[in-house]
């Protein structure tokens, strides 16, 4: 009988970014003519950053006018392509154009025109046929217009990346404006550079996310600033309005970071006696922007390496030290964050090889991992959530190359069927433990300096100093 596990997860964080994730897919599930299926699958893609489209589409406007006509197919058509129709343009009484804040105009909307009037959204139209006379749905007494139009929108196709969960990591909660590191002192400012920097990076490599940081709106909106009719080409418009918003926040706190001097004067050298202690605590909350939950909440923990009592000791943790402890605490909780909601999986398999979801800040090149295979989920009979699924151990796999976005591993024991093999059926999970190698002796532990030797110590290497203790005694 093979041995079965229950793997928890966190139901509600992982249901979140599913129901974010379906949103996403059907935003983007059509394309413009299916060039996209097109592509030749052993070529190089290129990136994809986004841009602007036209797409043509027919339509039948209506109204009682024949600038009101007008603009009711180019309403129609617009919602059709982007989902919202034109905003600020009106037809008043006489049958004039309105829009923005010129008040009437006389002209109506023409091909010439509509670019400006529609600030954007519509390249252009053509006019396939009109008829005078219809009754209008407004007054089915006064005879309008009904005109077939061939409409050109201009329309943003947004990357792959805006359709994946959008996170932002905020500026870290600190209870102070420094810290003391010992004898020197660490800003809080860098502090918080260090951990959104850190965090930000890890997940925007894991391909799972889109990081958006807002400390660069000032340059962003400077430049959208340039888009303008008659400055830029008039298919850049669509652009704007495009700022994207986000679903997830990450807000780290700082509840710890100290590596405190102790110390006190000895009564007869006048030498200070010193020791060094703390640790940091930090503690990384994920809330859903949307409904305000908190989704996860993990807290870390390192006590920093502390030194006795001594006249010739020194801090043995810097801001060197501290850095890199900050650093892994990010790493930590980044990754946590990504396999929690995204665990590495099998995508592809061919014999003992197969291809992984995750790159190299997820796995590391030659280190072991252990494979399991996914059963059925288990309820909560309480609250009726997917709590976790059960899992049965499936053997081990070698990193053999890790990339940015994905890796390749061979299977080193175990076996997967390769005909009832699907993704996602088997993933990662922890690094299996290095085989271990013969042990070296340990190295020799260093001693405190010895105090200088003066020109009054001819009495032998034995003689014991005053200062060392803080009581009276007998020299020899």
């Amino acid at each position: 009988m093979s041995l079965q596990r229950t793997s928890l997860a966190l139901g509600l964080f992982a249901a979140a970014l599913s129901l974010a994730a379906c949103n996403k897919a059907s935003d983007g599930a059509s394309t413009a003519n299916g060039s996209e299926n097109a592509a030749d699958p052993n070529t190089a893609d290129m990136p994809d950053f986004g841009g602007v489209e036209v797409v043509a589409v027919k339509v039948d406007g209506v109204g009682p006018t024949r600038n009101a006509a007008i603009l009711d197919g180019l309403n129609l058509a617009v919602r059709q392509v982007n989902g919202v129709p034109l905003a600020g343009i009106s037809i008043n009484s006489q049958g004039s154009l309105d829009y923005g804040q010129d008040g009437p105009n006389e002209f109506g909307i023409t091909n010439e025109t509509v670019l400006s009037v529609t600030q954007g959204s519509v390249k252009g139209f053509s006019i396939l046929s009109e008829k005078q006379g219809e009754k209008t749905k407004d007054d089915p007494r006064t005879p309008g217009w009904r005109l077939s139009l061939n409409v050109e929108v201009n329309k943003y196709k947004p990357s792959a990346a805006a359709k994946m969960t959008k996170i932002m990591v905020l500026a870290p909660r600190m209870t102070s404006s420094s810290f003391a590191i010992g004898d020197q002192t660490l800003n809080a400012d860098e502090v918080g550079t260090a951990l959104r920097d850190q965090i930000g990076e890890v997940i925007g490599k894991s391909g799972r996310f889109a990081v958006i940081d807002r400390q660069f709106d000032d340059d962003i909106n400077q430049e959208l600033a340039q888009i303008a009719p008659g400055t830029t080409a008039n298919q850049e418009i669509a652009k704007l309005g495009q700022r994207l918003t986000v679903d997830l926040l990450v807000i780290p706190e700082v509840k710890r970071l100290s590596y405190v001097k102790s110390g006190r004067t000895l009564r007869y050298s006048g030498r200070e006696l010193r020791s060094y202690s703390g640790g940091i605590e930090m503690t990384f909350h994920v809330v859903n922007v949307a409904t305000g939950l908190k989704l996860m909440s993990e807290t870390y923990r390192v006590e920093l390496p502390s030194t006795p009592p001594s006249v010739y000791g020194s801090q043995a943790v810097g801001l060197s030290n501290i850095r890199s402890y900050i650093a892994d605490l990010s790493n930590q909780f980044s990754k946590k964050l990504i396999t929690d909601a995204f665990p590495v999986i099998v995508v592809k398999l061919s014999g003992k090889s197969m291809v992984l979801s995750q790159g190299r800040s997820m796995l590391d090149e030659g280190a072991s991992y252990e494979l399991v295979r996914m059963g059925e989920k288990i309820t909560d009979p309480q609250t009726g959530s997917v709590i976790g699924r059960m899992e049965e151990p499936a053997g081990t796999v070698q990193i053999t190359k890790a990339m940015d976005r994905m890796s390749f591993g061979l299977l080193l024991d175990g076996a997967v069927d390769q005909q009832t093999f699907r993704p996602g059926q088997y993933e990662l999970r922890g690094k299996m433990a290095a085989a271990p190698e013969a042990q070296a002796m340990p190295a020799a532990r260093a001693s405190e300096p010895s105090p200088p030797r003066t020109a009054n110590s001819s009495r032998g290497a034995n003689r014991r100093e005053k200062d060392l203790f803080d009581a009276d005694f007998d020299e020899p």
